[in-house]
């Protein structure tokens, strides 16, 4: 279970860091890490302490509690994650952050309305 939240934390990171444009070498300096603590940082292989996860939030401008989705980490009932499915975590990064910050965007009454629209729709 550790070893499949760091990699899916790692994850996260690297494609957070190639949406900031910072190169692998450019991410380790700022926080202070040599270019081969970053990698395995970004393969799941070092876990990241809070201090150093607090230093790359600030730098690649995300919310820690975003990242921080414990259940990405428990296999997928419909199947392999294989990367490019909709279902995929990669591809899912940062859904669920993206969703509740538009749905809370809403005024009270277009929430509402979309709640029950989901609702609606929505398969057992």
């Amino acid at each position: 279970m550790q070893h499949d939240f760091d990699a899916v934390l790692g994850g996260k990171i690297h494609v957070l860091r190639k949406q900031e444009n910072l190169s692998l070498d450019e991410l380790a300096a700022e926080i202070g890490v040599s270019y081969q603590q970053m990698q395995k940082y970004e393969a799941g292989k070092n876990s990241i302490s809070v201090w150093r996860f607090v230093q790359l939030s600030k730098l690649l401008k995300f919310d820690p509690r975003d990242l921080l989705d414990v259940d990405e980490c428990m296999p997928e009932p419909w199947g392999e994650r294989d990367g490019n499915s909709p279902t995929s975590s990669m591809w899912m990064i940062g859904e669920r952050a993206r969703l509740r910050k538009a749905y809370f965007s809403l005024s009270l009454e277009k929430r509402l309305a979309f709640l029950r629209l989901l609702e609606a729709t929505a398969t057992p």
